[in-house]
């Protein structure tokens, strides 16, 4: 009987033991899933953070990027109207100059100021560009036009609007080959951006008389035609 209560005893405390050795490693179980979660969850945030850090770097980027095109767009715009505006004095003194210079009557029966509106078109295309305020599309700087642009084929003729004197057959900044023509009592016409100039400084002309081609020289549009009509100086 003492031998059956002492083996019954041990086994008894051998399933407590064993018991015990299961709740633990049931335990060890509950606490390794639970740390791999967290390691798992950590890892998750580590990536969304690298995420987060790497879009931000990439939109820090683009900002640079944008603000740099906008500093180079501001710069070319500012460039490019103070060109224009150096090219249109430049045009501007070379007429006064001619004014103070030219000896040219007109002596035919009519006066210019009387043709103006019956003056045929310099050559045969398209009025994209007119007088005034206009915005440049390359570079977004604000100008003042003082003439028209004409948008012509390449080569096309370029004809005298009336009969007078050529006073400039040269290249101009800003306005490529040039020529200007008095008609007497101060008036004159521009003829910029010509491909071909075939009359030189001191000829005379008829009205319809070919002076010159359609190009693209000093153009920032493709080959086009800019004419202008002045008198003493200021645009008709």
């Amino acid at each position: 009987q003492k031998s059956k209560a002492a083996v019954e005893k041990i086994l008894q405390y051998d399933q407590g033991f064993i018991h015990e050795l299961v709740n633990k490693k049931q335990q060890l179980s509950d606490l390794l899933a639970e740390l791999n979660e967290k390691k798992a969850n950590q890892a998750l945030l580590e990536t969304r953070h690298k995420d987060a850090v790497s879009r931000l770097a990439a939109e820090k980027r683009k900002r640079e990027k944008i603000l740099a095109e906008l500093k180079t767009r501001k710069e070319n715009s500012l460039t490019t109207l103070k060109y224009l505006q150096e090219s249109a004095a430049t045009l501007d003194k070379t007429i006064s100059d001619l004014s103070k210079e030219s000896t040219y009557e007109n002596k035919t029966a009519q006066a210019f100021s009387a043709r103006q509106g019956l003056l045929k078109m310099p050559v045969k295309g398209k009025i994209v560009s007119t007088y005034g305020t206009y915005v440049e599309p390359q570079s977004g700087a604000t100008s003042f036009r003082k003439g028209i642009e004409i948008q012509a084929e390449r080569g096309a003729p370029i004809s005298a609007v009336s009969g007078g004197q050529i006073v400039y057959a040269d290249w101009l900044k800003g306005y490529g080959n040039v020529i200007i023509i008095t008609h007497g009592d101060n008036y004159y016409t521009v003829y910029a951006h010509a491909e071909d100039l075939f009359r030189k400084k001191g000829d005379n002309v008829e009205a319809e008389d070919v002076i010159a081609t359609v190009g693209d020289t000093g153009s920032m549009s493709g080959p086009t035609l800019y004419f202008e009509i002045r008198h003493h100086g200021n645009t008709e």
